[in-house]
């Protein structure tokens, strides 16, 4: 066991002394490749502009790592927000969404402008081999689309998967297909036509009725904002691709439309929609899915939950390969809250992956509140297609 700051991993000339200055960085993302044995983690630096990504030289996290940056935009304000990872046999790539104004989010009461999308895909055995000089390539910023997403595929094929849903096309998913040599790439964007989708609307959770000093007028209490319906975790194996993210839904015997949790499963092989679906929860909010897949093709799932009594907690499901379509299995609560979240920004950082020593294990993770503060809760779900159980090992 090794503790560490970001700012030590992420900015060696300072940890070295070769420099004074610190720089602000948000949004850091983990990755472990089990082709190459290699950790991948990326970060936002909104300092000077740019993804600082670090590849570790060995298999051990705590050992070294190789820090290199890769800039994005070219406006001197630019800011590059949420980068996103992948890798396929051969190629790296990380994806950010551009704003403007150093993402100085509502300055002078305005959100900051949107420059587009965009990504960097680099030569892999560049990056885990810690040369000096990495090949790589840029896209242009693209105002057509919104969060793309890189696909996970435990086991990794040469052509990089990227994809999107969500505020700009509400009635497609698109799939990037990205293959070929570096200095050739071949780009494939196939769009394929899904149900609607909608922006969810906030969270709920337990209300306390209070007033504001000396008057009769409520106090306004805080929800959990469940950002957008951007892709929030994407897996491929074997010609399946699995999707999944924010919904709006409606249940009839609720009072109003809730935030839901929707799924995706596309055969790349012939561009078809297999399965298309919302899971809701009457009188309750269901947030931020993430999702894995076993050695079977077996689908690990997990999920933020809440109610108007029930505080921020997290829950956790499975789609077997066997399953009815349209499904996933009863959910189980993993881990319950018992504080209120009392800030405007939600976690939209869920995660799930496949253990790689373990074709039958999925390591989750998810935010829940026990203090008023966020927490992280992570666990080890492991999957048993024949017995149709699920075991936990938890780790707080």
């Amino acid at each position: 066991m090794k503790e560490f700051g970001l700012e030590q991993l992420f900015n060696p000339n300072k940890t070295a002394g070769l420099s004074s200055s610190s720089d602000s960085m948000t949004d850091p993302v983990l990755l472990f490749d089990s082709q190459s044995n290699r950790w991948f983690a990326t970060i936002s630096d909104t300092t000077v502009h740019s993804i600082r990504v670090a590849v570790s030289q060995t298999a051990d996290p705590t050992g070294v790592w190789r820090v290199y940056n890769f800039p994005f935009g070219s406006q001197s304000d630019n800011c590059s927000d949420q980068p996103f990872m992948g890798v396929s046999e051969d190629k790296f790539v990380v994806t950010v969404n551009n704003w403007a104004n150093d993402c100085k989010w509502y300055s002078d009461n305005l959100p900051p402008q949107f420059r587009g999308v965009q990504f960097t895909v680099a030569n892999k055995s560049n990056l885990i081999a810690a040369s000096n000089s990495v090949e790589f390539m840029q896209s242009d910023s693209n105002l057509n689309s919104f969060s793309l997403h890189p696909v996970e595929m435990p086991s990794p094929i040469y052509t990089l998967l990227i994809t999107t849903v969500g505020d700009f096309d509400h009635n497609n998913l698109q799939l990037l297909y990205i293959d070929g040599p570096l200095s050739n790439l071949n780009i494939r964007l196939v769009s394929t036509p899904i149900q609607t989708n909608h922006v969810p609307p906030d969270g709920i959770q337990p209300t306390a009725t209070s007033y504001l000093p000396g008057t009769t007028q409520q106090t306004k209490e805080p929800h959990i904002g469940t950002g957008d319906s951007r892709v929030q975790s994407a897996v491929w194996y074997q010609g399946t691709l699995w999707l999944a993210f924010n919904d709006a839904c409606y249940v009839s015997s609720d009072t109003k439309s809730r935030s839901c949790i929707r799924f995706i499963q596309l055969d790349t092989s012939n561009s078809i929609i297999r399965q298309d679906f919302d899971v809701v929860a009457l009188g309750s909010s269901l947030y931020y899915p993430a999702l894995s897949v076993d050695k079977s093709g077996n689908l690990g799932i997990i999920f933020g939950y809440s109610s108007y009594s029930r505080n921020p907690s997290l829950l956790i499901s499975k789609h077997l390969s066997t399953d009815s379509p349209d499904s996933i299995e009863q959910p189980h609560i993993l881990k319950l809250g018992t504080a209120k979240e009392l800030s405007d920004r939600y976690g939209d950082y869920f995660a799930a992956s496949p253990d790689p020593a373990n074709g039958s294990s999925i390591w989750i993770a998810g935010e829940y509140h026990a203090l008023p503060t966020w927490s992280t809760y992570i666990a080890q779900l492991h999957i048993s297609n024949r017995t149709s159980t699920q075991h936990i090992k938890m780790l707080a």
